[in-house]
């Protein structure tokens, strides 16, 4: 197909296959790399190219990161948003769950930090008395709008019945792990209808 003959997809198959486990040893950082070679030749604004580089943990390609024009350039962080000044506005308080943690990297260093929104985050990372004071407080504080979890670690042995709004930025490939992060405001003592999105 024409799309094929264009050099930088071309670039990035044979990119691809440079690295991959099937061609020997796998090269350290390699998606990196490959990243940052295939995004020199992009036929795309650079703005565009940041929320990449941030997942994938490489420097970015511009000294000004603007977490504004990320806004524009995601569909996804753009709908987030619109949803979550929502949220906010009706006086709602929300968990909000993500796979990786270099996601909720980025949602907490650039979103939340952008919005001025008050948070907590807890992951696989966060110490079990971290865990517990950050529950009760979340329980407790009004002021607390978002809940930042990792799905898995959020998803088990936690009771945050003070929110009613759980939103998957990313989903697990088994569902069961969502249904259980879901489960968190569904517990003993919830007074608000919960939302799902």
């Amino acid at each position: 197909t024409d799309e094929m003959h264009d050099p930088w997809i071309k670039k990035l198959f044979l990119g691809f296959a440079r690295i991959s486990e099937f061609n020997g040893p796998r090269i350290p950082n390699g998606h990196n790399t490959l990243i940052q070679e295939v995004c020199t030749d992009l036929p795309i604004p650079e703005p565009m190219l940041q929320l990449p580089y941030r997942i994938f943990g490489s420097s970015p390609p511009m000294s000004n990161f603007d977490p504004a024009k990320m806004l524009t350039d995601s569909g996804k962080l753009h709908t987030l948003d619109k949803l979550l000044r929502q949220l906010r506005a009706e006086n709602h308080r929300v968990l909000l769950f993500a796979q990786m943690t270099k996601m909720l990297d980025i949602l907490e260093q650039d979103y939340m930090n952008f919005r001025k929104f008050k948070y907590f985050r807890l992951d696989g990372s966060s110490a079990i008395s971290d865990r517990r004071d950050m529950v009760r407080n979340f329980q407790n504080r009004n002021d607390i709008f978002v809940f930042l979890l990792s799905t898995r670690a959020g998803g088990l042995g936690i009771n945050l019945t003070a929110a009613d709004t759980v939103i998957f930025y990313e989903i697990d490939w088994n569902p069961t792990q969502d249904q259980q992060a879901m489960d968190r405001t569904h517990r003993l003592g919830q007074t608000k209808e919960g939302n799902r999105v």
